[in-house]
Formats: C-alpha cells, sequence, structure tokens
C-alpha cells in the first residue's frame, strides 16, 4: 500500500497492487484507489479520482461526482475504498513490473491534489510449449 505525503493537508491519495491469483503463464492483479482523511467531505463535487496502470498492462479511468447526498465519511485517519478493478496480465519471458496510480483532487475542503502510485513486478512464465516437426 502507498499513500501520498500529507503536504500540509489532512487528507491523502492511496493505491494498492495486489496478487489476487497466478498461473504458469499468467497473473490477476487488484488494483485499489483509496482516500483518508481525517474528516467527512461530500463526494458529489468535492472529490475527483484518476486511475491509471502502466506497464505489461495499461488503461486509465476518470471518475468523479456520485448521487447527491452521498458522503465520504473518514475519521481518525481511517481510509475509504474509491474503487477497485482487477486486471489479468500475461507472463513473459522476462520478469515486468506494473505501476499503479491514483491521482486525487479535493476542490472545496483543503483543496488541492495529492499522487500515490504501488509497483508490482510479474514474474517471468514458468511453462512454455514445445513443438517438434517430424
Amino acid at each position: 500500500m502507498a499513500w501520498s505525503s500529507r503536504n500540509g493537508n489532512y487528507w491523502q491519495s492511496g493505491v494498492t497492487l495486489t496478487k489476487v491469483s497466478e498461473t504458469d503463464t499468467s497473473i490477476t492483479l487488484k488494483y485499489t484507489a483509496l482516500f483518508r482523511s481525517d474528516w467527512a467531505i461530500e463526494l458529489m463535487s468535492s472529490i475527483t479520482w484518476d486511475m491509471s496502470i502502466s506497464g505489461a498492462y495499461s488503461w486509465s479511468d476518470s471518475t468523479g461526482g456520485e448521487a447527491e447526498g452521498r458522503w465520504i465519511k473518514s475519521e481518525n485517519d481511517a481510509s475509504v475504498t474509491l474503487t477497485t478493478k482487477e486486471f489479468t496480465v500475461n507472463k513473459t519471458t522476462s520478469s515486468q513490473t506494473v505501476t499503479a496510480k491514483n491521482t486525487v483532487k479535493v476542490t472545496s475542503i483543503s483543496s488541492g491534489t495529492q499522487t500515490a502510485t504501488a509497483s508490482y513486478t510479474i514474474p517471468a512464465k514458468t511453462s512454455y510449449t514445445v513443438s517438434y516437426n517430424a
């Protein structure tokens, strides 16, 4: 798990990148975008987060305000899960690194932007198909 630095604010961006399952030729990872603060904020217009994965598997997604009246309540330095995604990466003959990034922007309470990154090293595949021509 990785958290952004405080930068004088009372909130942080967080991200995890963990293994869900693995075979000889592929691996499934789980990405979780997190938010941590010591106050409650209204999600509708106060916070957005940008998620991205780079390396062996790449995607990005922007997610923001939700239904009116929804609040994220985070007290005593507790973390709140913003979103999670799972994805499968095919292994290659050499190890490869996947990096996850979560950028959070708060626009009304203690405004600012913070980014957290986490990396996972995917090992090389361990089984190969060998064919012979007769």
